[in-house]
């Protein structure tokens, strides 16, 4: 029989010490900074590395004729439409702006924003995307907040993460097993255990003083 452990106590700190959890949000990590730009809450650390980000705003900042010659690569059509965008704009850093720009600049691609949340109310940022690559929003809000459950083997060791909306949705209709077994692929006929947290308890140990 294989045991296995769902902690919904845990904050997952090993998953947030660097940039794996990238990897678990619909894409590969590298490809994580060339689809999702997160910011506007000052309260989180903004992610907007992406090239036809910083393509944008650099033409939004520097938008004078004499800056011409650094977009070389533009034609003359789409460096006065974008101009003519951003005169009439309030907010430089505003993303539909941005995006109206990006789909000039790339008329091939498709952008998108919108407002992921966490658990409390100073828990959200807003996110720009690229619509027409893999992604997942869902599962970005809950690896962006840390809203998402450990399942240990029976070495007790980490052998995945579900979010903490996949664990309630299976847990209201009496799916934990199901959820269990497609996670960690487990066949019908293999024999297994379910243990989720309850709590903790924390008590003072005492010795004897002389």
């Amino acid at each position: 029989m294989r045991t296995i452990r769902i902690n919904t106590q845990s904050d997952c700190y090993w998953l947030f010490s660097g940039d794996e959890w990238k990897c678990y949000c619909g894409c590969t990590e590298e490809e994580f900074g060339e689809t999702y730009v997160i910011k506007g809450n000052r309260d989180y650390k903004e992610i907007a590395e992406a090239s036809w980000f910083e393509k944008a705003t650099d033409l939004i900042n520097d938008l004078e004729e004499v800056d011409r010659k650094y977009f070389t690569d533009l034609t003359d059509a789409q460096y006065g439409k974008a101009k003519e965008v951003i005169e009439k704009c309030r907010y430089s850093d505003d993303f539909d702006t941005i995006i109206k720009v990006l789909n000039i600049l790339y008329p091939e691609d498709e952008f998108k924003s919108g407002t992921i949340r966490g658990y409390c109310q100073r828990d959200w940022q807003e996110v720009l995307y690229k619509a027409n690559v893999p992604h997942d929003l869902e599962l970005l809000e809950a690896y962006y907040f840390g809203m998402i459950t450990e399942i240990y083997d029976e070495t007790e060791n980490i052998v995945e993460c579900v979010t903490d909306d996949a664990i309630w949705d299976a847990e209201r209709k009496g799916e934990i097993e199901k959820l269990v077994r497609e996670t960690l692929d487990i066949p019908e006929n293999e024999e297994i255990k379910i243990l989720m947290s309850d709590g903790y308890v924390t008590t003072i140990k005492w010795k004897e003083v002389n």
